[in-house]
């Protein structure tokens, strides 16, 4: 997975924080999201649920402002796109 996906679900996580939402708002949490419902290998989901986890507890936080910037408005759309998010 490339760092910027990574810095995505971490920059998600961060939001989720700021929000109030609770530990188990993790996306990768859900039915749908595990590896069964996805095909991903479990150390693909695993990367983005603590991914996602990281960013909750702030433990990165320069990485996902840094590296979500980097990220081009046109992937941007499409990660959000790609994973149903707004």
């Amino acid at each position: 997975m490339p760092l910027s996906e990574d810095a995505y679900w971490a920059e998600e996580g961060a939001r989720a924080a700021r929000r109030g939402l609770r530990w188990d708002a993790n996306p990768f949490l859900k039915r749908e999201n595990m590896p069964a419902a996805t095909g991903d290998s479990p150390p693909e989901w695993a990367r983005k649920h603590d991914a996602w986890q990281r960013g909750f507890d702030g433990d990165e936080p320069s990485l996902p402002t840094v590296a979500w910037a980097q990220v081009s408005p046109s992937r941007s759309a499409e990660l959000r796109a790609a994973f149903d998010l707004s």
